[in-house]
């Protein structure tokens, strides 16, 4: 009969073995990716206040693969085959490029609305210094 201890220890280990069982080990360029996908697909489910079906189905037509696949994917459950990995990577440079050109455009804005808040130039320089002496 097993004492509390070895029962415990067993239970864990056997636990452990079911986890690691449900997650893949990806490569390293598979992992950065995944790591995108999931970063983009988490800020897309928050922005759109929607379900992560609803998302992954959304995906799947942009992407042209399969909710499963995708689903699949973001649990790291499994790695995609070569050509569905290129579509996720296609598809997560596109999403990038977005964000760097929305960044881009508030940023201009920004300094545009500055520019044009401020409607008097002022010079600094060596004579602009002690002006209360002069009167």
């Amino acid at each position: 009969m097993q004492d509390d201890l070895e029962w415990r220890s067993e239970v864990r280990s056997r636990a452990q073995a079911s986890v690691q069982s449900h997650t893949s080990e990806f490569l390293e360029g598979t992992q950065t990716l995944w790591v995108e996908f999931t970063a983009l697909f988490d800020e897309r489910r928050k922005r759109e206040k929607c379900s992560p079906t609803k998302i992954y189905n959304a995906l799947s037509i942009e992407i042209n693969l399969s909710s499963a696949t995708l689903a699949t994917f973001y649990r790291h459950q499994r790695a995609p085959q070569r050509t569905s990995l290129d579509k996720i990577e296609a598809w997560v440079e596109k999403e990038n490029k977005k964000k760097d050109n929305s960044i881009m455009i508030s940023n201009s804005s920004r300094n545009n609305n500055f520019l044009s808040s401020g409607s008097r130039n002022i010079i600094l320089d060596g004579n602009n210094e002690n002006n209360d002496n002069d009167s």
